[in-house]
């Protein structure tokens, strides 16, 4: 579920950035399967998802994320439930870099060793996206060093030169560095989205995103009126 943890992180800043509320629908196959309500603030972001309609009878879950800035600093938390499962992440930073006690890391057998240098110059998930979109509507090519608390990962913008409905496509690449589990690696380095920003104004509000899992297709849209 890791491509759908992406996807709200970017949900959390596409509309405008102050203190209001969102919501958002992710469909496959024309079927509405989530939906997401957000509130955007100076001082904090965060998002709750969950599932719905009849995928989400036979396959529930929910997930939150949160991001708290306080001057030079931020803390990250990320939680997902489904039967008989759930995860919760934490992160904090100062700066750029991210802070954590390496006497208390035992690197787990089969995961990929986090090193120091990975966790300097580095961004939790919602501050990284924030840059991309951003950026996103001028510029589609920028890359960002992330820490979940759990993996360290580059999220990676390209522009492809294309456009479609009056809208410029750039994709999103995701590419691991570190903390994730070895043999999940090339199935994580397969995950992209596309990114479509309006060519003609600067709403954030008008950007919406297609992705596959699994080959089968995904979108999300904004459902805010």
């Amino acid at each position: 579920m890791r491509i759908i943890a992406i996807i709200i992180f970017f949900t959390l800043i596409c509309k405008n950035l102050i203190a209001e509320e969102y919501n958002y629908k992710i469909s496959t196959l024309n079927v509405t399967f989530a939906t997401i309500s957000l509130n955007l603030n100076k001082s904090y972001a965060a998002a709750n998802i969950k599932s719905k309609g009849l995928i989400g009878f036979f396959y529930k879950f929910q997930s939150t994320a949160f991001t708290s800035y306080d001057d030079n600093t931020s803390e990250y938390k990320y939680t997902r439930s489904k039967k008989n499962f759930s995860k919760k992440l934490n992160a904090k930073f100062m700066g750029k870099d991210a802070r954590i006690n390496f006497e208390n890391i035992k690197t787990k057998k089969g995961y990929k060793k986090i090193n120091i240098s990975d966790l300097t110059k580095v961004s939790d998930p919602l501050s990284a996206l924030t840059e991309i979109l951003k950026k996103g509507l001028n510029n589609c090519n920028f890359s960002e060093k992330v820490f979940d608390g759990e993996d360290v990962y580059i999220l990676k913008l390209v522009d492809t030169n294309l456009t479609r409905n009056e809208h410029k496509l750039c994709t999103l690449y995701y590419q691991t560095v570190s903390g994730h589990k070895i043999k999940r690696e090339k199935k994580l380095n397969n995950i992209k989205i596309n990114i479509f920003y309006p060519v003609h104004n600067r709403d954030i509000s008008n950007i919406y995103f297609e992705t596959k899992v699994n080959n089968i297709p995904m979108k999300m849209i904004s459902t805010t009126k």
